[in-house]
Order: structure tokens, then C-alpha cells, then sequence
């Protein structure tokens, strides 16, 4: 199925969540407000699907790489992409590799819903399929990144969009949560990134999650120069020489996953790596 521009992406859906509203996925236009519900199922899909843009976003110093012990800042503001004279900038608290899985699991889970549409949830269920398994802290954890995601603004050329625009989450019961009706608008290109979402909750968070979305929206793996993976990843390694240091047991995770093959190295500030035939295919 291919999609027009103003047209929600159509995804296989998130593993472990159903929506209860029609399969039709090319709904999109007004801003209804009534909480339609998601409810659970048995796993089954296995794979998270990111596109377009939104694609682009999750593989770049948006959702940064940065220790978890090292505070976040409140307030960042910096220039996502150029092309020419046109600017794509973010401003909003600082967003970490967490925070894209989160950010791209709501999308993939609205996906059959009208955009603006506030759509209920068990958080347990997406603590579940976020990190493996529900407790106070894992649904305080989600809670603060959807509220992180809320105050994230995304600025293009002609619009702005929030990553996520309604929340509403009471100390008992289902929570909810209704996405920017521009946020279409980021998945508008028919070229998209598959993830293992297993693999991808299983990965280390940081380089090692942030690498995996990189080596999965590349069509081959070129030799890539260090720097570029440096800046791009948002790493507070504060040089490129400790960056490279960071890396290595990030490359051993994922060889040992069987997303790249053995025998990566660095030279020259230049890293040569291949991907596995099972981190091509889609």
C-alpha cells in the first residue's frame, strides 16, 4: 500500500497492543477528542516499523546516547537538519534513546486512529512491551517520558508539532494519550526502517540502540567516519578519540546480537563495519 502525503502511516501495528477501532489506517483530519481504547493480545508481530522523516529523527542527536548518570539538561534547544535555507529545529528538554522508543512505539500504536484522537491504554501493557516488564518505577519511567514528549516541539520551515500533544495519566485505571494532528506530517515518505522490537528492548540503551536504528535505515553500510557518528548520536564523549573508546562494547553487543559481522575495526577515524544478511532483510 503506498500513501499520499497527508496520509497516517500504515504499520503492522505494536506487538502486545490492538486497537479496537476499524483497520482502516488512511483515516486522517479533525481533531476528535472521544478516548477510543487499545487492548491487550497476545505478542505476536515482532517488529517496529519507523519511516519517513520520523525515521531520520530516531537516527539523529534528537534522542541522544548520553549516561544515564549524567543530569538532563531542562531546556535544549539546536538545528536537527539543513537543506539550503531551510532549518529543522528542536526546542524542549532533553530526549534520550528511551524516550525515541517510547516516542515511536505511541505512533506505531495510534496508527488506526483518526490523528488528535485520544486513545486509552493500560500502561502496564506498554511497560511491558518497552522494557520487559510493569513496576512503580518502569510506570513512573513512562509516564515522565510521554510528559518529556509533550513538551518537545519540532520546528519545520512551515509548522511546528509537538511529539505528543494530550496526556492524561490518573493513579488508577487506563491512561491516555492523543498525538499532534501534525505528526502525520513526519511519516509522509513510503521508504521504511524495520526493528526487531525484542532485539531492540534486549540492546543496551545508548550507542548500542542508537547504532542498531543507524545500521537498520542504511541501505548498505558504508565505512563511516567517526566523527559523523559522534556528532550525529548526540554522545557527551568530549572528544572524538573517547567516542571511539564508547563504542567498542557497543560494536561487541551488536555483533554478538547478530546485527553486524565480526571483524568491525577503526582506522584512520574511519569505521569499517558490516551488517549480518538478518539485519538486512526486512
Amino acid at each position: 500500500m503506498t500513501h499520499g502525503p497527508t496520509c497516517a502511516p500504515c504499520w503492522s501495528g505494536f506487538p502486545g497492543i490492538r486497537t479496537a477501532a476499524s483497520k482502516s489506517c488512511c483515516r486522517t483530519g479533525g481533531e476528535n477528542q472521544t478516548h477510543d481504547r487499545w487492548s491487550a493480545r497476545t505478542l505476536s508481530a515482532q517488529r517496529l516499523v519507523v519511516t519517513g522523516d520520523g525515521g531520520s529523527l530516531t537516527v539523529s542527536r534528537l534522542f541522544n546516547v548520553r549516561n544515564k548518570t549524567v543530569q538532563r539538561e531542562a531546556l535544549v534547544k539546536f538545528d536537527l537538519m539543513r537543506s539550503g535555507s531551510d532549518v529543522v529545529s528542536y526546542s524542549g528538554p532533553e530526549l534520550r534513546q528511551p524516550d525515541g522508543f517510547t516516542f515511536m512505539a505511541l505512533v506505531n500504536m495510534t496508527r488506526d486512529f483518526r490523528v488528535g484522537t485520544a486513545v486509552a491504554f493500560e500502561p502496564s501493557v506498554l511497560c511491558n512491551a518497552l522494557v520487559g516488564y510493569y513496576d512503580t518505577r518502569s510506570r513512573l519511567q513512562l509516564k515522565e517520558s510521554i510528559k518529556r514528549l509533550m513538551q518537545a516541539v519540532i520546528t519545520f520551515p512551515d509548522f511546528s508539532v509537538q511529539l505528543a500533544q494530550k496526556f492524561l495519566h490518573p493513579a488508577r485505571g487506563m491512561w491516555s494519550v492523543a498525538l499532534d494532528p501534525q505528526i502525520v506530517r513526519l511519516f509522509g515518505a513510503s521508504n521504511y526502517i524495520w526493528l526487531d522490537l525484542q532485539l531492540r528492548r534486549e540492546l543496551t540503551e545508548g550507542l548500542a540502540t542508537w547504532l542498531y536504528g543507524y545500521i537498520r535505515g542504511q541501505s548498505y553500510l558504508n565505512p563511516t567516519r567517526l566523527e559523523l557518528l559522534h556528532e550525529a548520536s548526540g554522545s557527551d564523549a568530549k572528544s572524538v578519540a573517547a567516542f571511539q573508546r564508547s563504542l567498542y562494547p557497543a560494536l561487541r553487543e551488536l555483533t554478538e546480537r547478530g546485527v553486524l559481522e565480526p571483524g568491525a575495526r577503526v582506522q584512520d577515524g574511519v569505521l569499517h563495519w558490516r551488517r549480518t544478511p538478518r539485519a538486512q532483510g526486512a
